[in-house]
């Protein structure tokens, strides 16, 4: 009966230290995405969410903010990528200075929309399309809002509540 005890007590400490050796996402963590696409086969509003941080600061240059969501699935919106440029300017009102893109379907061979001009450090690409973002909030309450339009005329707007951001401070920009 004592090893049946033991056992029992064994068994009742490696679940208590397996539950406990990974902790469970925080609900505060992610991010909640809205996209509103006028214009295009995918025309419609779209709601995302993510319990993993999907944005980030200083990740593509010194200053600049972002948003990277993508998932596996084969059908729907699959990817809303975000660059801005200059996150200052952003936060005091609005920049021209961001990339935006968003894919239905597969992320290889799916429709993709986009606009802006990507940073010289991604090539300098400009998309052809027009849009602005703005930021609001500070750490891991930051808003951004982006809107533009596509060279094939399609409207976006997108909005990304960010409930967790990571920082990679100038980490990436030094020598």
């Amino acid at each position: 009966m004592n090893f049946c005890k033991l056992l029992l007590a064994v068994a009742c400490l490696a679940v208590f230290t397996t539950a406990n050796a990974t902790p469970p996402i925080r609900p505060m963590d992610g991010s909640v995405i809205k996209v509103i696409v006028t214009g295009g086969p995918n025309a419609g509003t779209y709601n995302l969410t993510s319990a993993e941080t999907t944005c980030s600061r200083n990740a593509t240059g010194a200053n600049s903010f972002g948003n990277q969501y993508s998932t596996r699935a084969a059908t729907g919106l699959t990817s809303v990528q975000l660059i801005i440029g200059d996150a200052k300017k952003a936060a005091s009102g609005s920049t021209s200075d961001c990339y935006l893109s968003i894919r239905f379907g597969k992320l290889i061979g799916g429709t993709k929309y986009e606009f802006g001009k990507l940073p010289a450090s991604f090539g300098g690409e400009d998309t052809g399309g027009k849009g602005t973002a703005g930021l609001s909030g500070s750490g891991n309450t930051t808003t951004s809002t982006i809107e533009g339009t596509t060279k094939s005329g399609v409207k976006i707007q997108v909005t990304i509540q960010c409930r967790s951001v990571l920082d990679l401070g100038n980490k990436l920009n030094q020598n």
